[in-house]
Parts: structure tokens; sequence; C-alpha cells
């Protein structure tokens, strides 16, 4: 999962097919050489990318290119570093989360489930808990397998598009909406054995915080950029 540079796929993109691929850099610095790479996209969410460059946080599954790698666009293997499938691509459209824990309350009608996540965390001093609901987009990747977990307590790291928070009234205010759960929008889902210690998350007892205060900065537009590197990019006229 990286910032990167993402320019007009190098195959045609029609209505009768998603998948494309894409001349990929990525910035590692203003004194080193980009990295760059060719990868392949389906894009099930129909995102719609600009004529010239696209920068986009994404999360891939690489390998180095070698000289049996498909470059799709006729270009030799020599011209990339690394080579494989985007698995999300995020234009600057909705924040994503990657989330490692045991899956439950899962819904197989609906394709849901929940997954419990908890780490250490400074700010707490402690070990924090972050709860989240899973959906599994109908799209052409999952439309006619659902990736659900195979058991309760099955142990899973998802990545995914953040579409929402579920917010509760606090226990001593109703003016104050805690989050409770986290909707994410199934990207990419890796299974791991169960646990033989599994016990059923309880329910969020999220402590009391103040009034949320305004915010102390905001988002621009600027990202980083080089144009310096071994090899340039192509452009459609060639």
């Amino acid at each position: 999962m990286s910032p990167s540079s993402l320019p007009v796929p190098n195959s045609s993109y029609t209505s009768s097919t998603r998948t494309f691929a894409f001349d990929v850099q990525f910035w590692l610095g203003d004194n080193e050489y980009p990295l760059t790479a060719c990868l392949r996209y389906y894009n099930g969410q129909d995102i719609t990318f600009n004529e010239d460059r696209n920068v986009c946080v994404i999360f891939a599954t690489i390998a180095q290119s070698t000289s049996t790698a498909s470059t799709y666009g006729g270009s030799d293997w020599t011209e990339y570093d690394l080579i494989g499938d985007i698995q999300w691509a995020n234009p600057r459209i909705y924040p994503m989360m990657v989330v490692s824990g045991q899956a439950n309350d899962i819904d197989r009608t609906a394709a849901t489930f929940k997954l419990s996540a908890s780490q250490y965390v400074q700010q707490l001093g402690a070990t924090g808990r972050l709860r989240t609901s899973v959906t599994i987009p109908n799209t052409g990747r999952y439309k006619k397998v659902k990736p659900l977990p195979f058991s309760e307590g099955a142990n899973a790291t998802v990545s995914g598009v953040l579409m929402g928070v579920e917010r509760v009234p606090s226990k001593d205010s109703t003016d104050i909406q805690l989050p409770d759960c986290f909707r994410l929008e199934l990207g990419n889902v890796t299974y791991f054995p169960r646990s033989s210690n599994y016990t059923r998350p309880t329910e969020s007892t999220s402590a009391t915080p103040k009034k949320r205060q305004g915010w102390r900065f905001q988002f621009d537009d600027t990202s980083p950029s080089s144009d310096k590197g071994k090899k340039r990019m192509r452009t459609d006229d060639e």
C-alpha cells in the first residue's frame, strides 16, 4: 500500500471489459529513482480515472519483473521493477482500512461479518479495540462466490473502503454520539487458522469523551511528485 502515480491505462478500456493495466511509478524521495511497475487492475467500482496522471493509494500483490512477465502494452519486461495485481485503488475518494482480528456474527445471506481487532496504542497506554462490520459487495469479483469466514472465530486480515460509522448515544448524554462500529466494504481478505482460545467479543464499552472540538487541521491538495528517474513514463503518442 503506497502513494503512487497512475497514468492512463496502457491497454484500451471499453465497456465490455473492466480489466486493464497501469504503468505505475512509486515516489521514493528526492534522492532516489522512482520505482516502476506494470500492475493489472479490475475496475469493479467503475472508478473514473483522469486522462493524465492519477495520484492514488493502492494495495497490490507484487513480484519482481522477469522475462516471462506479460506487460500488456508490449514494453520490454526490463522497463519495470515490479509486476503484479492491484487489489484496491483509492484515487482520494474514501479512506481505507486494513484490519486483522477474529470474525464473528457471520450473515451468509447478507454477505456480512464482524471483525474485532485489538492492539496496543500509546495514547491509551493499554490495548485498544476496534470493531468493524464488513460487507462483501456484489461486484464482478465477488458476484458468484462470497469469501465469508468459514466459521466463528476465524482469523482474518481485511482491507477495504471505510464507508461509514455506526454511532450510539453516550450513557451520560444522548447529545454525545460515540463510534460503535466502523463499516467497511471488502476489497481483499486473507484467512488464517482459527485460534484455539477464541471467545466471543463483548459489547463495546467506550469511555465517555469530552465534546468534540473543531478541526485543528485540514487536508491540502499537495502531494509529493518527482520527475527524476532513470525510466521515463510513456505517453499515449509513443
